[in-house]
């Protein structure tokens, strides 16, 4: 009997550690403002990133980069720098399936980057992410692209992730001199890459990554990662079907604390026609406030049946740890 109820015991300890490190801090962000963005047309966010005290952001639909300003009761996005096509391609190994899919989509819809990420060094120079491409470029203040030399396709496919169709990376950030970009999921993923003797190399990849806001998610849907950024002391993940911010350790990826911005996003004022749009693609930090944009696919909301454009919601943040 004695023995029966030492194995209870234990087993209810050892349940206990395992929820407990399991358990992260979750908070909800309070909502200041949600304003449609005006300014460009079939305008489809897919990236944000805070550069010189501006708020810029990429679509996948365009190959501009375009900065944001806010006034009290709107948003207008103007172009800040139109990117110049490059006839080279980045130097990237696809696998047989990804190179034929990717050739088709080119034939389908032409040949496009599918720009899904941006982000700014404390220099001030901007990287952004191509997924059709699944490739990084440096760009210029003339909007000239040139491609960073590394593989990052290959090592992510290989450590686990890209491994279904239409899934690929979906944020970039610099954090410590080094760059972060993350695949969105099945299974998502991060690959840390940095500039070491000249030449850039990737020196982790890593999947598998919690699975701590599973019960928030839709059952229909997987944790994803759509949004990077750093803040210089913890790199942020927008992750979209979880409808949340969370911080997490530079080093290991490990998750730290979460904000929830899920109330906001299912308001009846702010929902649109089609949930399965209209979801969180970029996420910045700025000023003391959390910025996402919605890239909602051209759907409307059901409240403004003709309204299309996407939203820019705001948020005041505090950062406990």
């Amino acid at each position: 009997m004695y023995t029966k109820y030492n194995k209870l015991i234990n087993l209810v300890i050892l349940l206990a550690i395992s929820f407990s490190s399991w358990a992260v801090d979750t908070h909800k962000l309070e909502l200041i403002s949600a304003l449609p963005i005006d300014g460009v047309d079939d305008f489809q966010p897919s990236g944000m990133t805070t550069c010189n005290g501006k708020l810029l952001v990429v679509s996948d639909k365009h190959n501009e980069i375009y900065v944001i300003n806010e006034d009290k009761d709107s948003v207008k996005a103007k172009v800040f720098l139109t990117l110049k096509e490059v006839s080279a391609e980045p130097d990237q190994d696809l696998p047989t399936i990804q190179a034929i899919t990717r050739w088709l989509d080119f034939l389908v819809r032409g040949k496009h980057y599918d720009w899904e990420g941006i982000t700014c060094d404390v220099q001030n120079r901007i990287v952004a992410l191509s997924e059709s491409y699944s490739s990084i470029a440096n760009i210029n203040s003339d909007g000239q692209i040139e491609w960073i030399p590394v593989r990052i396709f290959d090592t992510a496919h290989k450590a686990g992730m890209l491994n279904k169709y239409n899934v690929g990376f979906e944020g970039i950030a610099w954090h410590k001199d080094k760059l972060y970009v993350v695949a969105e999921r099945q299974d998502r993923g991060f690959v840390e890459i940095e500039l070491t003797s000249s030449k850039w190399e990737v020196v982790l990849a890593k999947t598998n990554i919690d699975r701590q806001l599973q019960d928030t998610v839709n059952s229909s849907r997987q944790e994803d990662f759509t949004g990077l950024f750093s803040d210089g002391d913890w790199i942020y993940t927008l992750e979209r079907n979880a409808s949340a911010l969370c911080s997490r350790n530079g080093v290991s990826f490990e998750l730290i604390e979460c904000w929830s911005y899920l109330d906001t996003e299912t308001s009846p004022e702010y929902v649109y026609s089609d949930a399965e749009f209209g979801l969180g693609e970029g996420v910045t930090i700025k000023d003391g406030y959390v910025y996402i944009v919605m890239d909602n696919n051209g759907y409307s909301r059901n409240k403004k049946a003709n309204d299309t454009r996407p939203l820019l919601l705001k948020f005041t943040f505090n950062k406990k740890n």
